[in-house]
């Protein structure tokens, strides 16, 4: 019954036959199990986020992703999709306060400082982008999606090419099959 991986492929099971309510209570019998244990915690309570988000349910969505982090904050993933739900609804500010909370709990995450720079990139705040598109570099310097928006981000400003094209040709070399390196 403490069988993780099994357990989350059931759910991805009756997630995939729509069964979310169903799959929504076993997690919650499953909780009872790992009372003990709050990192078995966060990834039901985070495997209850995505039940809800893909019922269509952000609200509840939200509130599962917010447990899961509280259960375990250093954990990524509820960060991430919690930052992924405040920016599709165009709930900025949080998803910045998100990032900026994944960054202070797991510093070694250059998703966490791409994703912020994505972000000030959209708000025309260059120099807080470059800052962490190079703050990503300096955790992962092979990291594809920040070297692939850096060079964008000098590219499009005119500025430092020469640079643009090595961190351009760097990502290309590492994603030679990605479209959106390529370009």
């Amino acid at each position: 019954p403490k069988q993780m991986d099994v357990f989350i492929n059931l759910i991805a099971l009756y997630a995939s036959d729509k069964q979310f309510d169903f799959a929504v209570k076993r997690c919650d019998s499953q909780l009872k199990l790992f009372n003990d244990n709050p990192a078995a915690q966060s990834v039901l309570f985070n495997l209850k986020g995505n039940l809800w988000l893909a019922a269509g349910k952000k609200e509840y969505a939200e509130t599962q992703f917010k447990k899961a982090i509280e259960k375990n904050p250093k954990s990524a993933v509820p960060y991430l999709a919690l930052a992924k739900i405040y920016t599709s609804e165009k709930q900025t500010e949080k998803a910045i306060e998100t990032y900026k909370m994944l960054i202070e709990n797991r510093h070694d995450q250059p998703a966490a400082h791409t994703l912020l720079g994505a972000i000030y990139e959209s708000q025309k705040e260059y120099a807080l982008s470059e800052d962490h598109y190079s703050k990503a570099l300096e955790i992962n310097s092979g990291y594809v999606p920040a070297l692939n928006n850096l060079a964008y981000l000098n590219a499009a400003q005119n500025r430092e090419l020469n640079k643009a094209l090595d961190l351009a040709r760097n990502a290309k070399e590492r994603a030679s099959n990605s479209p959106a390196v390529i370009d």
